[in-house]
């Protein structure tokens, strides 16, 4: 289960990386545009990171 877990944070964190890349390139001309977008993300990414900790947490407990 900690495999799986470690497995899709780094996945998440590589995909996550891509959109702001993206984003960043796509909008290059609008540095307001880009930190907005980052801050948004960044705390989308901390909650949903915290929520999957919490799944597996609560998971592997009613595993064993």
């Amino acid at each position: 289960m900690a495999k799986l877990f470690l497995a899709s944070s780094l996945f998440r964190l590589f995909m996550a990386a891509a959109a702001m890349l993206a984003f960043c390139v796509a909008m290059s001309d609008s540095l307001t545009a880009i930190k907005w977008f980052a801050i948004v993300f960044i705390v989308f990414y901390v909650i949903t990171l915290a929520f999957d900790a919490l799944f597996f947490a609560i998971v592997s407990k009613q595993v064993k």
